[in-house]
């Protein structure tokens, strides 16, 4: 096959003049019979390409066996990052900071429960803060200080949500 490669005008060029072992075996992992020359294998890639049914997995079978994989997905992977936002109280706060704040003021101000609700739960409470059963009648005794702490926090957390999913 060697002496019959052709110019490359395409992927499937690319695949069967670059890639030729693993074309081949591309060919046979789905049964279909050997190619003659680098021409046909070409050819016979794009009738397995047209035959298939699903269309994404035939994407990522070529992308596999790309020549340049390595090289693309050098510079195409991103690492994940930290996400880090200095507040106006100059507290650095990260994804992990915040879930720490978050557990340490629920389990701290007892104002809210794990049951998310569920009306079979003992604690009477709910995971609705101001309310004494999960579908019982709001308590008098909560303080606005503590509703507006929990939502201010909940809020920070949607910010922080928001830029982290922006980020990626």
């Amino acid at each position: 096959m060697e002496a019959q490669k052709k110019k490359i005008y395409g992927l499937l060029s690319l695949l069967a003049n670059e890639s030729t072992d693993k074309s081949r075996g591309l060919l046979k992992k789905y049964n279909q019979p050997d190619a003659k020359n680098h021409k046909d294998l070409e050819l016979k890639l794009a009738n397995l390409y047209k035959a298939s049914d699903d269309k994404k997995l035939m994407d990522k079978e070529f992308c596999e066996i790309h020549p340049h994989k390595e090289f693309i997905l050098k510079y195409t992977v991103k690492e994940p990052q930290e996400l880090s936002v200095e507040t106006k109280h100059k507290i650095d706060m990260t994804e992990d900071s915040v879930k720490d704040i978050l557990k340490k003021y629920i389990s701290e101000s007892g104002e809210f429960s794990n049951c998310a609700g569920n009306p079979n739960c003992g604690c009477n409470k709910s995971s609705f803060s101001g309310y004494a059963e999960s579908f019982g009648q709001p308590q008098q005794s909560v303080s606005n200080n503590t509703v507006t702490v929990a939502l201010s926090v909940i809020g920070i957390v949607a910010i922080l949500g928001i830029f982290m999913h922006h980020k990626h």
